[in-house]
């Protein structure tokens, strides 16, 4: 896993089955991400995932809402479009180390290591 891919392999590991992301978009301190869900119980996976994302050690549990849960109506069976925010979260340095290990990004977390120790990190 490259260090630039660290968030996605988070994103992986827990979108439920059945959630598809279809874009993910870094707006500021926070994610954008959207996608579908299909049946059976679209609306239900959405929340899981939702509730997974508040409790990644990436994201800020409060900061995590849906923004939009849309389907179809003249689409019986229609996957479920829905759009969510996930505010990150402050990470300190050697927990953001920690975690970019998890997450098989070892280069990123050698870096993150390397400027702790100059003293540069705040």
């Amino acid at each position: 896993v490259s260090s630039g891919s660290a968030l996605m392999a988070q994103l992986a590991a827990i979108t439920p089955q059945g959630v598809q992301l279809t874009e993910a978009q870094v707006q500021g301190s926070s994610l954008k991400l959207k996608g579908v869900a299909a049946d059976p119980q679209a609306f239900r996976r959405v929340n899981a995932f939702s509730l997974l994302l508040a409790e990644s050690p990436l994201f800020d549990a409060k900061g995590v809402k849906v923004v939009k849960l849309s389907r179809d109506p003249a689409k019986p069976g229609a996957p479920v479009d829905w759009d969510l925010t996930a505010a990150f979260a402050a990470v300190p340095a050697p927990q953001q180390v920690q975690l970019l290990e998890t997450l098989g990004a070892q280069g990123l977390a050698r870096r993150l290591q390397i400027l702790d120790r100059a003293g540069v990190l705040p």
